[in-house]
């Protein structure tokens, strides 16, 4: 374990943990990650500390109860949020949620947990090994996604671990397990029940992975896609939709490959944001011969996502749309107020804007490169001819 990678507020928390004399160990993805060398920000801490306990102990910290409920407690230290939670055992489940029941056992709470390598326990001490129950190791590093179990049950216990499993498999498999498919296949259904904000969370971080077009090919195979929108994936003839697009925007690209689906359909399906709707709607309305300095002007370096879809969906080229001198400008902003075609001798009122917006059509023509005094030059020629 190259314990370097962990940042020294989180072994800070742990180790406060130990110095009340409760048991707790680092688990799930930051272990995982760790191990494989990969960066990581977030932290989970398996503690036998009950809620109640951790939020006496952390009493001087900001604390976050919203998941009380669930055993977990989120501990801020200097900026740095770490979720701590209690040994439990999820019983009754019924496919979205469980009773919890708290344990001092850690194969227990290890069993109720989804993949073998999310199932990994470090106390966080040089040189101390890997509490591994399931071989979760040797999983992680044959880049195999294996549930904990009984793939079938572990499935019906909570759906969306029929999108985690893809999401691990896109990040971190090769080929994907068969059992696991199977019966992810087989549940499919169940996604229907859960919510759109907690598929789409999933979904998101399923595209644009490694082994993304792998997964993907295999979750339409399924009919998994019909499942969750109702329509089939459209990856483009030979399938190059997934290689042309080299942004980075997972929600343009659930767009570009979803030709056939409304844009209101995708917003009610995943309780998307008006935010997030009126970028939809902005990236459907690109045309061919798209001129994209108004957008650059309105969105900023969030503008390139936009050519980025543009390009792949009209087959040309993002390259020779960048080499475009305006985008050469850093933040554009038109450099003129109304105060200043006052001082100019214009007459106050409506007309004002009339011929800011008029010096600003020609300034963006111009790729935002003329000056403030060569707009004050131009506006002026307007009301002085």
């Amino acid at each position: 374990m190259n314990h370097k990678l962990f940042d020294s507020r989180a072994f800070d928390v742990l180790f406060h943990l130990q110095d009340t004399r409760y048991n707790r160990w680092f688990v799930g993805g930051c272990v995982r990650d760790a191990l494989c060398g990969k960066k990581f920000t977030d932290y989970d801490l398996a503690t036998v500390a009950t809620p109640l306990e951790v939020i006496k102990i952390f009493a001087n910290y900001e604390i976050d109860k919203k998941s009380l409920d669930f055993g977990c407690v989120r501990v801020n230290n200097a900026g740095l949020w770490i979720e701590i939670t209690t040994l439990r055992q999820d019983i009754n489940p019924d496919g979205r949620h469980a009773q919890v029941v708290f344990t001092n056992d850690l194969e227990t709470d290890a069993l109720r947990r989804d993949f073998t390598m999310n199932a990994l326990y470090w106390q966080g001490r040089a040189g101390s090994s890997i509490v591994d129950f399931f071989d979760g190791q040797s999983d992680l590093l044959a880049k195999k996604v294996r549930f904990i179990g009984d793939a079938e049950v572990k499935v019906q216990e909570d759906y969306l671990r029929i999108l985690r499993f893809f999401r691990f498999s896109a990040i971190y498999g090769c080929d994907l397990d068969q059992t696991a498919t199977e019966a992810c296949a087989r549940h499919q259904q169940g996604l229907a029940y859960l919510s759109g904000s907690r598929v789409w969370y999933e979904w998101a971080k399923i595209l644009l992975q490694p082994n993304s077009i792998k997964v993907l090919n295999k979750i339409s195979e399924l009919g998994i896609d019909l499942t969750l929108f109702g329509v089939a994936l459209n990856f483009g003839k030979n399938h190059e939709l997934l290689s042309l697009y080299k942004g980075s925007d997972p929600l343009l690209l659930t767009n570009l490959l979803l030709p056939n689906l409304q844009v209101q359909h995708l917003v009610h399906r995943f309780n998307l944001s008006k935010k997030e709707r009126d970028w939809l709607k902005t990236a459907e309305s690109l045309i061919v011969n798209q001129d994209f300095r108004e957008l650059y002007l309105e969105y900023g370096s969030d503008a390139h996502e936009l050519v980025y879809y543009w390009a792949a969906k009209f087959l040309t080229s993002a390259n020779a749309e960048f080499d475009k001198s305006f985008w050469k400008v850093p933040n554009p902003k038109f450099p003129l107020i109304g105060k200043d075609l006052l001082k100019l001798g214009c007459l106050p009122g409506p007309i004002i804007g009339v011929y800011l917006k008029s010096t600003n059509n020609w300034w963006v023509q111009n790729n935002f490169i003329p000056s403030h005094e060569e707009c004050l030059l131009y506006a002026s020629s307007l009301f002085k001819c």
